[in-house]
């Protein structure tokens, strides 16, 4: 019966420490998920900032854009008689 008692608690005891030592595995997988986490977060900022900051460049870009266009057919509109006043010179 001593035998087999002493079996029991050296098993108990491994069991024990297999568990102590997967719970210390799972902790540093825990952790380097929440590090990740983290520079997942930083990174995701960063993108975000940059693509706002793209988009507002696009949009002034854009609106630049529109205010020339409209200047050129502005211009366009106004030099259309030239080319008939022009034969009237020479």
């Amino acid at each position: 019966m001593s035998e087999i008692r002493q079996k029991v608690v050296f098993d108990d005891q491994q069991v024990i420490q297999s568990l102590t030592n997967q719970h210390a595995l799972v902790t540093k997988v825990s952790q380097a998920i929440s590090d990740q986490q983290k520079v997942f977060n930083d990174v995701y900022k960063v993108a975000s900032d940059q693509i706002d900051a793209t988009n507002e460049v696009l949009q002034e870009g854009t609106q630049v854009i529109g205010k020339h266009t409209a200047e050129t057919i502005k211009a366009k509109n106004e030099s259309k008689g030239w080319g008939n006043a022009m034969k009237g010179i020479s």
